[in-house]
């Protein structure tokens, strides 16, 4: 089994919390409106998570690729 790393639980946790943040959000006053801070939040944590991931998946591909004769 795999050992989750820091990064991954940074990612997952940004993923989680921009999820909640604005699914919560589309509850609240004004119903159906989601305020300019929670999308800037939201797109910062989407782009925080992507870039986490895909730099682990970048290494782990250039790490394979380089045991491979």
């Amino acid at each position: 089994m795999k050992k989750v790393t820091f990064r991954e639980w940074c990612s997952g946790f940004s993923l989680v919390t921009a999820f909640l943040l604005s699914a919560v959000n589309m509850f609240l006053p004004p119903v159906g409106d989601i305020s300019d801070t929670v999308l800037w939040y939201t797109a910062q944590a989407f782009f925080f998570a992507g870039a986490g991931l895909g730099i682990d998946v970048m290494i782990d591909r250039k790490i394979e690729g380089s045991k491979d004769p």
